[in-house]
């Protein structure tokens, strides 16, 4: 598998997004992914962090500003991450 870099921030509003779309699968493949190793985390451990994310850092009830999903555009972070750009779009414009 490549390697794919990206910023802290880039990370943390992709978590983010996973979180408010419960994709809770996708999160632990992105952490094991990113930490190079294959570990077991149950989904239902990251309800905390799911209430932290939703509801203090990202408050946003899902939504992104626009600024931010245009950074993520450009710097194809979708693409990187394997998102599908039409189920984000469709969560967070619709």
């Amino acid at each position: 598998a490549a390697r794919v870099s990206a910023s802290f921030g880039e990370m943390l509003l992709l978590v983010a997004m996973y979180f408010h779309s419960n994709q809770l699968s996708s999160i632990i493949e992105l952490v094991c992914s990113t930490l190079g190793m294959k570990i077991v985390i149950k989904p239902s451990s990251l309800s905390k962090m799911k209430t932290i994310f939703t509801q203090e850092i990202f408050t946003e009830q899902g939504f992104l500003p626009i600024h931010c999903i245009y950074q993520l555009l450009r710097s194809r972070a979708f693409t990187k991450h394997k998102v599908s750009i039409k189920v984000h779009k469709t969560v967070h414009l619709c």
